[in-house]
């Protein structure tokens, strides 16, 4: 698990990124739909500054949000996956 902080960028600061040099994944997950995902982020966000995106290898996504009262997670199950 890891907390990462999302900051929006403007169009150019996007154009400007590099992708990192990274080994290829052992395990690819295939994500929700895009709107579906957004609205679940946009939801979380509001709870808190933070969000934890957790992928397994059994295909299983769960987006989570913490905070010291409560803690709300979606989880999306079965994900098609292909394995390297």
């Amino acid at each position: 698990t890891q907390d990462v902080p999302c900051t929006p960028l403007n169009a150019r600061a996007i154009r400007a990124l590099l992708e990192p040099d990274l080994p290829p994944p052992s395990t690819a997950v295939a994500l929700p739909g895009l709107k579906q995902l957004r609205a679940v982020v946009d939801h979380l966000a509001r709870i808190a500054d933070t969000l934890t995106l957790t992928v397994a290898s059994d295909g299983t996504l769960t987006l989570e949000a913490n905070t010291p009262n409560v803690t709300v997670a979606a989880t999306y199950s079965d994900l098609a996956r292909s394995e390297e």
